[in-house]
């Protein structure tokens, strides 16, 4: 299957405000998975380990955080706050519900709401490359970035994208996006990924590294 015949919107790109656009083509993961979560990875202080509804798939997520899920799409309240600490409008992230599963934000936040967005997905290949991830940064400055293979707290695979640099529309941003093969916890050939946008390169790299751990 060829890299590009492969490509699928997640989300809407940096420059919407949810800060996931990267391209793969996937069947949606059938969400009645058999598959038992593993019981090894917890938490750490500081955290929460919240479950995405429909999958066998847990993460760490700062408490205090405010969570949507697709479990919560009727909740108007819960909507309209997390649009809001997002720059968007309900109606916008209602009709992006396809794009994710789970979407966490510190909607306490004064200036820039940190936040990570969760999609899961069926993907043949495997793990995607680095040059696949690098695309959730198209059409912006990128200052830095890195990839490399990681193992989850579960033992199972893992590749971690960061980069920072500058936004086609104006600011800065810093991210970490995560792609988590189905060892941990989900059915074979599942891939979960965890896009991060945190106020400071470290900041990203830290909650990437405590995700990879609690999954």
């Amino acid at each position: 299957m060829s890299h590009h015949s492969r490509r699928k919107v997640l989300a809407s790109g940096l420059a919407a405000g949810l800060t996931a656009a990267v391209s793969l083509t996937v069947a949606a993961c059938d969400s009645t998975s058999d598959a038992e979560p593993s019981p090894g990875p917890t938490a750490p202080d500081g955290y929460t380990l919240t479950e995405v509804p429909g999958f066998s798939f847990s993460l760490a997520v700062p408490a205090g955080w405010t969570t949507l899920t697709h479990d919560d799409l009727d909740d108007d309240e819960l909507v309209k706050t997390v649009a809001g600490a997002l720059n968007q409008d309900p109606g916008s992230l209602r009709e992006s519900v396809e794009t994710f599963h789970l979407i966490s934000v510190d909607a306490d936040a004064t200036d820039f709401a940190e936040n990570l967005v969760v999609s899961q997905y069926e993907l043949e290949d495997g793990l995607p490359p680095e040059e696949e991830l690098a695309e959730v940064t198209e059409g912006h400055q990128v200052d830095y970035s890195d990839y490399a293979q990681r193992t989850t707290g579960s033992g199972g695979q893992a590749a971690l994208y960061t980069a920072g640099g500058a936004r086609s529309s104006g600011g800065s941003f810093n991210i970490a996006f995560l792609a988590v093969r189905g060892d941990a916890g989900t059915a074979a050939g599942t891939v979960t990924f965890v896009l991060i946008e945190a106020a400071s390169a470290d900041r990203a790299r830290e909650l990437a590294d405590v995700v990879i751990a609690s999954v």
